[in-house]
C-alpha cells in the first residue's frame, strides 16, 4: 500500500494501538499481524448473543466445493445459522453474510428463497468480502467456500482479504468452512491454532434455545431444515461444555420450575 511504502521510506508516523470494535475472542485472531494491539474498554461491554457463542467460531464440515467456486452445503449451513440467530432474537440488520466469491453470494441469494427464509432474514446483508471493506456488523458469518482434496485456497490465501473477513465483526464471528483445507495454507496456521486452543473449531455448533433454556449441539453433517424448529419443540436435555450452559431441571427435581442462570 501507499502508506506502507511511506513508512518503509522513513516518513515519521504514529500507529493506532488500541482497537474498539471487536470483542477479545475476535481481535485475538489478528495478533499475528498486530502483536502490539490491545483491546479498548468498550470492547468488554458488548452484550453477548442470546443463542450462539460470542467471539470467533469455526463450524467445520466436509461438503465439497464445485468448479464454479460454490459450496451448496456451506450455503445452507450459513443461511440456517443466520435463521437461528434471527429466530432467537437477533435483528437481521445486525448480521452480515460474507464470502470471497461472487458465485457463492449468488447461490446464497437464491437459497434464501428456496429455504423460505426471505421474510425471516429481511434486512440481512449478503455480499462479498471485498465490498464490505470499511463496514462492520455485530455478527459476521463467513462462507469460506474452498473445500477440496488438493488444499487449494484461492482468495483465502490472500492476507488482505483474510484480514478484512476476520475484522468486521463486533460481537460474534462465525467462519463456516473445511478445517482440513484451511490447514494447507501457512497464513491460516495462527488463526486455527488460536481457535483450537479455545475449543472453537467444531463440527457441532452449540445453539442455545431461549425458549427451553437448553443448549443443543447441531452437527454440520446432520439434517439441516429442522434447525429452524429448535425453539418450537422440546429439546434434549444436554449440557454444553463449551459455554457451560445448565439444562432445565427435570419435573421431578426439587428445583423444578426455578430458572437457572447460564454462564455466558
Amino acid at each position: 500500500s501507499i502508506m506502507q511504502r511511506l513508512v518503509d521510506a522513513g516518513i515519521p508516523y504514529s500507529r493506532l494501538e488500541e482497537q474498539n470494535r471487536m470483542s477479545f475472542g475476535i481481535s485475538d485472531l489478528l495478533k499475528d499481524w498486530y502483536p502490539f494491539m490491545r483491546d479498548g474498554p468498550i470492547t468488554f461491554q458488548a452484550s453477548p448473543l442470546a443463542a450462539l457463542p460470542s467471539g470467533a467460531f469455526l463450524w467445520t464440515h466436509y461438503g465439497m466445493e464445485t468448479g464454479l467456486y460454490r459450496n451448496m452445503l456451506e450455503a445452507r449451513l450459513v443461511l440456517l445459522l443466520a435463521g437461528l440467530l434471527a429466530q432467537q432474537g437477533t435483528d437481521p440488520k445486525r448480521i452480515a453474510i460474507l464470502s470471497p466469491y461472487t458465485q457463492q453470494i449468488k447461490t446464497l441469494g437464491s437459497e434464501v428463497k428456496v429455504l423460505s427464509l426471505d421474510q425471516l432474514l429481511a434486512g440481512i446483508h449478503i455480499g462479498t468480502v471485498d465490498s464490505f471493506q470499511g463496514e462492520e456488523r455485530d455478527v459476521i458469518i463467513v462462507s469460506l467456500v474452498r473445500s477440496n482434496s488438493k488444499g487449494k485456497l484461492g482468495f483465502l490465501a490472500d492476507d488482505h482479504r483474510k484480514g478484512v473477513l476476520l475484522s468486521r465483526a463486533k460481537i460474534s464471528l462465525f467462519l463456516v468452512g473445511n478445517r482440513e483445507t484451511l490447514k494447507s495454507a501457512e497464513n491460516w496456521d495462527g488463526t486455527l491454532r488460536r481457535l483450537v486452543q479455545r475449543d472453537r473449531v467444531r463440527m457441532e455448533l452449540p445453539v442455545y434455545c431461549t425458549t427451553h433454556r437448553v443448549c443443543h449441539l447441531v452437527s454440520s453433517e446432520g439434517p439441516l431444515l429442522p434447525l429452524l424448529m429448535l425453539c418450537k419443540e422440546e429439546l434434549p436435555r444436554v449440557c454444553c461444555s463449551l459455554q457451560r450452559h445448565r439444562p432445565l431441571p427435570s419435573s421431578g427435581s426439587p428445583t423444578a420450575g426455578r430458572e437457572e442462570k447460564t454462564d455466558r
